[in-house]
Protein backbone atom coordinates (compact mmCIF):
# COMPACT_ATOMS: atom_id res chain seq x y z
CA UNK A 1 0.00 0.00 0.00
CA UNK A 2 2.81 2.45 0.81
CA UNK A 3 4.51 1.81 -2.51
CA UNK A 4 1.27 2.69 -4.34
CA UNK A 5 0.91 5.94 -2.42
CA UNK A 6 4.52 6.88 -3.13
CA UNK A 7 3.98 6.38 -6.85
CA UNK A 8 0.98 8.70 -6.76
CA UNK A 9 3.03 11.36 -5.02
CA UNK A 10 5.64 11.50 -7.79
CA UNK A 11 3.16 11.66 -10.65
CA UNK A 12 3.61 15.00 -12.44
CA UNK A 13 0.67 17.36 -12.37
CA UNK A 14 0.01 19.62 -15.32
CA UNK A 15 0.93 23.28 -14.90
CA UNK A 16 -1.87 25.79 -15.30
CA UNK A 17 -2.75 27.78 -18.43
CA UNK A 18 -1.72 31.44 -18.20
CA UNK A 19 -2.73 34.79 -19.64
CA UNK A 20 -6.42 33.87 -19.77
CA UNK A 21 -8.41 36.71 -21.32
CA UNK A 22 -11.81 37.49 -22.78
CA UNK A 23 -11.51 38.95 -26.27
CA UNK A 24 -14.01 41.79 -26.53
CA UNK A 25 -16.50 42.04 -29.39
CA UNK A 26 -18.61 45.12 -30.21
CA UNK A 27 -20.77 44.66 -27.09
CA UNK A 28 -19.82 41.39 -25.38
CA UNK A 29 -16.74 39.17 -25.18
CA UNK A 30 -16.62 36.75 -28.08
CA UNK A 31 -13.76 34.37 -27.29
CA UNK A 32 -11.67 33.22 -24.34
CA UNK A 33 -7.96 32.89 -25.09
CA UNK A 34 -5.08 31.49 -23.02
CA UNK A 35 -1.44 30.50 -23.31
CA UNK A 36 -0.77 26.77 -23.26
CA UNK A 37 1.31 25.45 -20.34
CA UNK A 38 4.83 24.33 -21.29
CA UNK A 39 5.77 22.33 -18.20
CA UNK A 40 4.35 20.09 -15.54
CA UNK A 41 4.05 21.41 -11.99
CA UNK A 42 7.35 19.69 -11.13
CA UNK A 43 9.17 21.62 -13.90
CA UNK A 44 9.49 18.70 -16.33
CA UNK A 45 8.53 19.24 -19.97
CA UNK A 46 4.84 18.81 -20.71
CA UNK A 47 4.54 16.12 -23.40
CA UNK A 48 1.07 14.72 -22.73
CA UNK A 49 -1.35 17.65 -22.84
CA UNK A 50 -4.80 16.29 -23.64
CA UNK A 51 -6.91 19.44 -23.58
CA UNK A 52 -8.61 22.06 -21.48
CA UNK A 53 -11.83 22.69 -19.63
CA UNK A 54 -13.03 26.28 -19.64
CA UNK A 55 -15.57 27.09 -16.92
CA UNK A 56 -17.91 30.06 -16.41
CA UNK A 57 -19.24 31.12 -13.01
CA UNK A 58 -21.83 33.69 -11.93
CA UNK A 59 -20.27 36.80 -10.39
CA UNK A 60 -16.80 38.23 -10.61
CA UNK A 61 -15.07 35.44 -8.65
CA UNK A 62 -15.59 31.69 -9.14
CA UNK A 63 -17.30 29.84 -6.32
CA UNK A 64 -19.45 26.74 -6.16
CA UNK A 65 -20.25 24.79 -9.29
CA UNK A 66 -19.73 26.40 -12.70
CA UNK A 67 -22.78 27.53 -14.67
CA UNK A 68 -21.31 25.96 -17.76
CA UNK A 69 -18.10 24.36 -18.98
CA UNK A 70 -16.62 23.59 -22.38
CA UNK A 71 -13.99 20.96 -23.22
CA UNK A 72 -11.35 21.99 -25.74
CA UNK A 73 -8.91 19.53 -27.33
CA UNK A 74 -5.23 20.48 -27.29
CA UNK A 75 -3.76 20.85 -30.79
CA UNK A 76 -0.46 19.30 -29.62
CA UNK A 77 0.36 16.93 -26.77
CA UNK A 78 3.74 18.70 -26.58
CA UNK A 79 2.70 22.37 -26.69
CA UNK A 80 4.84 24.68 -28.77
CA UNK A 81 6.25 27.83 -27.20
CA UNK A 82 3.67 30.56 -27.71
CA UNK A 83 0.85 28.10 -28.44
CA UNK A 84 -2.56 29.31 -27.34
CA UNK A 85 -5.94 27.76 -26.72
CA UNK A 86 -9.34 29.33 -27.24
CA UNK A 87 -13.06 28.70 -27.11
CA UNK A 88 -15.99 30.86 -28.26
CA UNK A 89 -18.07 32.43 -25.51
CA UNK A 90 -21.20 31.28 -27.40
CA UNK A 91 -20.38 27.70 -26.39
CA UNK A 92 -21.30 28.50 -22.79
CA UNK A 93 -24.95 29.27 -23.68
CA UNK A 94 -25.12 32.36 -21.46
CA UNK A 95 -28.54 33.97 -21.96
CA UNK A 96 -28.85 36.38 -19.04
CA UNK A 97 -27.29 39.84 -18.69
CA UNK A 98 -24.81 39.92 -15.86
CA UNK A 99 -21.32 39.67 -14.52
CA UNK A 100 -19.44 36.40 -14.84
CA UNK A 101 -15.97 34.98 -14.38
CA UNK A 102 -14.13 32.33 -16.36
CA UNK A 103 -11.14 30.14 -15.70
CA UNK A 104 -9.30 27.39 -17.57
CA UNK A 105 -7.94 24.04 -16.41
CA UNK A 106 -5.36 22.03 -18.38
CA UNK A 107 -5.84 18.25 -18.53
CA UNK A 108 -3.18 15.72 -19.54
CA UNK A 109 -3.82 12.48 -21.41
CA UNK A 110 -4.00 10.56 -18.09
CA UNK A 111 -6.81 12.99 -17.04
CA UNK A 112 -4.70 14.74 -14.38
CA UNK A 113 -5.92 18.32 -13.99
CA UNK A 114 -3.97 21.48 -13.36
CA UNK A 115 -5.01 23.95 -10.73
CA UNK A 116 -7.42 26.46 -12.29
CA UNK A 117 -6.02 29.54 -13.97
CA UNK A 118 -6.61 32.96 -12.53
CA UNK A 119 -10.23 34.00 -13.00
CA UNK A 120 -11.14 36.48 -15.72
CA UNK A 121 -14.16 38.68 -14.92
CA UNK A 122 -16.44 39.73 -17.78
CA UNK A 123 -19.93 41.08 -18.38
CA UNK A 124 -22.60 40.02 -20.85
CA UNK A 125 -25.18 42.54 -21.99
CA UNK A 126 -27.76 41.08 -24.36
CA UNK A 127 -30.10 44.07 -24.18
CA UNK A 128 -27.64 46.58 -25.71
CA UNK A 129 -27.75 46.82 -29.47
CA UNK A 130 -24.64 45.79 -31.33
CA UNK A 131 -22.32 48.56 -32.43
CA UNK A 132 -22.87 49.62 -36.04
CA UNK A 133 -20.35 48.28 -38.55
CA UNK A 134 -17.56 50.54 -39.74
CA UNK A 135 -18.78 52.68 -42.65
CA UNK A 136 -17.31 52.06 -46.08
CA UNK A 137 -16.64 55.03 -48.27
CA UNK A 138 -16.64 54.59 -52.02
CA UNK A 139 -14.73 57.06 -54.15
Amino acid sequence: MRRFLLLLAVAAAVWLPTQVQAQQGPVNPTTFLWDAPQTNADGSNLTDLGGYRAEVYPGLTPSGAPLSSVSVAAPNADPLVGETGSTPVAGFNLTVDGQYSARVIAIDTALNESVPSAAVPFSRNFSSPAAPPNPRFVQ
